[in-house]
């Protein structure tokens, strides 16, 4: 976790130093080559979460929905994704969002879950602005590590974000966002 939390907090930027010797015991003599490597690890994880004007059929209503994504709170405990979403509302009747779902998993492995039950309406003929916060449980990143170099340094991000809507007293529930992403490093050069 304290890795991470430098990462994000430093622009996603991690400054990587190798020193070391290379030592060839000959049980006679031995022979010690020090060796030095430096690098950088970038990442962009919330890159491929934003879209602009998304358009949503939902039964039979109408919608679509711009988002970006930021990081939020930072700890040992929890990394927040702040997800700042607009919804355009075409239709003559406003529509109220009565819960936000989403799922997050990294190399199939479950790094966070849950539910939002702050009701907004979406105004009718209008964009209504909505802020989503999601979290990662930073106690399963040792977890995911050791998956992560297992995997050739290779991680799949897995985002789903679901929120329902109520209309005529029906509940809708509808994929906004199912990315999957990935990244990579190569720590020793």
């Amino acid at each position: 976790p304290n890795w991470w939390v430098s990462h994000l907090k430093n622009s996603e930027t991690t400054q990587i130093s190798l020193k070391g010797n290379v030592i060839f015991d000959l049980k006679i003599t031995e022979f010690k080559w020090p060796f030095e490597q430096s690098s950088a690890l970038q990442t962009d994880l919330l890159r491929s979460q934003k879209f602009n004007q998304m358009p949503f059929n939902i039964g039979p209503i109408q919608l679509s929905a711009s988002m970006s994504s930021r990081w939020g709170e930072i700890t040992n405990e929890k990394t927040e994704i702040i997800h700042d979403i607009t919804f355009h509302n075409p239709n003559l009747f406003p529509i109220p969002i009565t819960r936000m779902d989403y799922e997050i998993y990294m190399n199939n492995i479950k790094m966070g879950e849950g539910s939002t039950y702050n009701p907004v309406i979406i105004k009718a003929k209008g964009d209504t602005k909505l802020v989503f916060i999601s979290e990662i449980d930073n106690t399963m990143l040792d977890e995911w590590w050791v998956s992560h170099l297992k995997n050739g340094e290779r991680t799949i991000v897995k985002v789903k974000i679901m929120p329902t809507i109520e209309v005529m007293g029906k509940k809708f529930q509808f994929t906004l966002m199912e990315d999957e992403s990935e990244f990579s490093t190569n720590i020793l050069g």
